[in-house]
């Protein structure tokens, strides 16, 4: 189980949960400074993980720092039995010492994760696709089958480009997004992510063993 909490005013980029489960929550911290997000982008966490949203005071320096840093504290009691990891997103290093405090407090496992270390784990990959060729006809047929066997409404053209996502994305926040871009039918867009899921995740598993 993982818990991330995003600092929203110091981070915007939520490509970077590629590894959500459905065990996982999510706490996203928002403020009218920085207050617009897709309606794409919350249905992609949905459709795998918890979402919870904190819409917080601000009007002095770091406000927003310190009431993520403070519901860091009640989580921690929380979900003390379950010892879930947890992660701090934002591009602000002072939360660092937030993570050091708790790791020789407590022992728990906290990380930070900002623009740095996307970076590394994205570099040459900026679609988050996976970069091997053409996946065999044998899987393009079991998709269009799945597809099929659903009885989803689809052209062609969706079919074609579907089945393209479902052999070449490794993200799949950012693969949900892509199919509600192209069908504008959140409907349609759940079904269909139901279906390619488990082919995006295995790209991810398969670019993960040829990267160790």
């Amino acid at each position: 189980m993982k818990i991330y909490l995003i600092d929203y005013e110091n981070e915007k980029d939520l490509t970077k949960l590629t590894e959500l489960t459905a065990e996982d929550i999510v706490v996203l911290f928002y403020s009218k400074n920085a207050n617009t997000i897709t309606l794409d982008c919350l249905r992609g966490i949905l459709e795998i993980a918890k979402l919870e949203l904190k819409n917080v005071e601000v009007g002095e320096k770091n406000a927003l720092d310190f009431q993520l840093s403070s519901y860091l504290g009640y989580l921690i009691k929380e979900y003390e039995e379950q010892n879930p990891e947890i992660i701090i997103v934002s591009n602000d290093k002072g939360y660092g010492c937030v993570a050091s405090f708790w790791a020789r407090e407590k022992s728990l496992d906290i990380s930070l994760l900002s623009n740095g270390q996307a970076a590394k784990k994205t570099a040459g990959n900026t679609k988050s696709k996976v970069a091997s060729a053409k996946k065999p006809a044998t899987e393009r047929t079991k998709i269009k089958s799945a597809l099929t066997r659903k009885k989803i409404e689809l052209s062609e053209e969706e079919t074609e480009k579907i089945i393209e996502i479902a052999t070449t994305y490794q993200d799949l926040i950012a693969a949900n997004a892509e199919l509600n871009r192209l069908l504008r039918d959140s409907t349609r867009a759940g079904e269909v992510f139901g279906v390619i899921k488990a082919y995006i995740q295995k790209n991810k598993n398969a670019t993960s063993k040829e990267q160790s």
